[in-house]
């Protein structure tokens, strides 16, 4: 499971303001920052793209060639001050597993844009705590449709199902209960 934040702070949502996505974890190709980094130049979108974490020089340093203003190197920050910076996270990378960092944004009431790629598309409900895309030209192509069309009440309530999900299915409570669940199953199929 994953940790229970102590306190979720409310979310707000002002449709028209700059909207901040957030990228968590190693810096890499095959994280996919470079192809984020690229779209959001080519879009010329009112949008702050934040990258957490650390990464090979060679790659932050080419990171950091291209990006424009509107990118930041945040470095190593607490899940707390990550997802309280963050309107979206956002996962490009390529076979990616379980992909904590998903439950963690849920945990806070962070939607997801993920690509369909390893075990995200399974963790994202598309269109109620995130969305999920086939390739860089289709999350530019979402990306653009959140910033025409997305207003508070339905950014909170992406928000709400992000918080339902998490509780229903990544805390800790949540996974000794499917446990228990198996466990008294495999009893009554061998008494």
């Amino acid at each position: 499971g994953v940790e229970s934040p102590s306190s979720t702070s409310s979310r707000s949502f002002r449709k028209g303001k700059r909207l901040v996505l957030g990228m968590v974890g190693r810096l890499s190709e095959q994280k996919g920052q470079h192809e984020v980094v690229q779209a959001l130049q080519e879009m010329d979108a009112p949008v702050i793209l934040n990258l957490y974490g650390s990464g090979e020089r060679y790659y932050v340093d080419k990171l950091k060639a291209s990006a424009g203003g509107s990118v930041h190197f945040k470095g190593f920050q607490k899940k707390q001050q990550i997802y309280s910076e963050v309107d979206f996270l956002v996962i490009n990378a390529k076979n990616e597993s379980f992909g904590r960092v998903v439950a963690e944004a849920y945990a806070y009431g962070v939607p997801v844009f993920g690509l369909r790629s390893g075990a995200v598309p399974e963790l994202i409900e598309d269109g109620r705590t995130g969305f999920i895309f086939d390739d860089i030209t289709e999350f530019r192509f979402r990306l653009d449709n959140v910033l025409m069309t997305l207003d508070e009440q339905a950014y909170l309530g992406m928000s709400q199902n992000c918080i339902e999900r998490f509780d229903n299915n990544y805390t800790i409570k949540s996974y000794s209960e499917e446990i228990y669940k198996i466990l008294l199953n495999e009893v009554k199929t061998h008494d």
